[in-house]
């Protein structure tokens, strides 16, 4: 090969790396901006003194900050961690001794966030932690309970309590009693319409069941009620909730009843008086219909 040919392949082939190298770049960016997309940046805010909120629309993740110990409970997403150990650090608060993951979205794959590691002891309702075994998750709670938890904190207590089966049948509380603030984990969604998880012994009328034990306990109280995602609420909201519940239920029922399929019911648009509302949420209007057929069906 002439030397002048040589230099003209070589020339070629540097072309073709360099394209696939900006090819190769700019799916990386892509995947990066992705990501950041379906994180958004988490919110600080303050539930009641001494007590915090990490959010973002994906989830919640509540951090105590007491004399002696750390606390934190919630949805254990990776964003929602980071920032919380970044206000930890900045409130030069105690080390976190205790961590309690909810059933969420994901939670499987997130374990106890990571807590354990840094010498939390972590605990997740004894369902829930065997799917995140199963998940093969590094972050697995250290423990795994079946009914009650409860957890002495400086200045408080924290009861960690298993519900019926709702968004799924790992489900949990976790009740802050002092500082009056109760975690209601994935049976409430103040943004939206809530999920559920129905290959997870997931159920419409238990995560109803739910929301109006504690309606009776504390509905007409001062009780700061947190959902798994969404703003932190009163009673009232809490019961507007629970109305929207009802409402979607008595709809589908009615159809069900008629024999119709989750075809029919979708299209019947039984959420369309709650949409405005509810509706904006990452749970479509559609899909708690069919959510909702599903679980009152049993098919």
């Amino acid at each position: 090969m002439h030397p002048r040919d040589t230099l003209a392949v070589r020339s070629r082939f540097g072309q073709m790396w360099s394209g696939v190298a900006l090819f190769v770049a700019g799916m990386l960016a892509a995947r990066v901006a992705s990501a950041q997309a379906n994180s958004p940046a988490p919110a600080h805010s303050v539930i009641v003194p001494g007590v915090h909120l990490i959010s973002n629309d994906r989830g919640n993740l509540v951090v105590r900050i007491g004399a002696k110990e750390s606390f934190v409970a919630g949805a254990q997403r990776p964003e929602l961690v980071a920032a919380a150990r970044t206000l930890l650090t900045a409130q030069h608060a105690p080390a976190v001794r205790f961590a309690v993951a909810l059933a969420a979205e994901d939670a499987a794959q997130h374990g106890d966030g990571g807590w354990g590691a840094t010498g939390a002891v972590s605990v997740a309702h004894e369902v829930e932690r065997g799917r995140m075994a199963e998940a093969r998750t590094t972050a697995l709670p250290s423990i795994g309970f079946s009914e009650v938890v409860q957890l002495a904190l400086s200045g408080d207590e924290a009861h960690v309590v298993h519900q019926p089966a709702g968004y799924s049948n790992g489900d949990a509380i976790v009740h802050l009693e002092r500082s009056g603030v109760l975690l209601l984990g994935a049976d409430y969604a103040s943004n939206g319409y809530p999920d559920l998880d129905l290959k997870g012994g997931g159920s419409l009328a238990g995560t109803i069941q739910t929301i109006d034990t504690f309606l009776k306990a504390f509905g007409s109280t001062s009780m700061r009620f947190v959902p798994i995602r969404g703003p932190v609420t009163g009673a009232a909201e809490l019961r507007a909730y629970r109305d929207m519940l009802a409402g979607v239920r008595d709809r589908v029922l009615t159809l069900v009843s008629g024999g119709a399929t989750e075809r029919d019911v979708v299209a019947a648009k039984p959420t369309a008086a709650f949409d405005a509302r509810w509706g904006r949420g990452p749970v479509s209007g559609d899909r708690f219909a069919a959510l909702a057929f599903h679980s009152l069906s049993g098919r």
